[in-house]
């Protein structure tokens, strides 16, 4: 992390948060990809998901975050 952080001028803490914002959604919140990848939520909100559930376990994860019927109000 170190290394990463000098190069892009970054601390290490911002690089560890960056890091697991781009890998928590493909690994841990499925509902949380899918809706960035549809647009519904930006970078923002898929924060405001992925750093309270770091303490989850990967199901507890998986099974969080935001559902379609909760994207679309329906």
């Amino acid at each position: 992390m170190k290394e990463v952080a000098g190069q892009v001028r970054w601390t290490p803490h911002r690089v560890e948060r960056t890091l697991a914002l781009g890998l928590d959604p493909t690994t841990r919140l499925p509902c949380t990809l899918a809706a960035s990848q549809a647009g519904v939520i930006d970078q923002d909100r898929a924060r405001a998901v992925s750093e309270p559930t770091a303490v989850l376990s990967d199901q507890q994860a998986a099974e969080s975050g935001p559902t379609h019927r909760h994207q679309t109000g329906g």
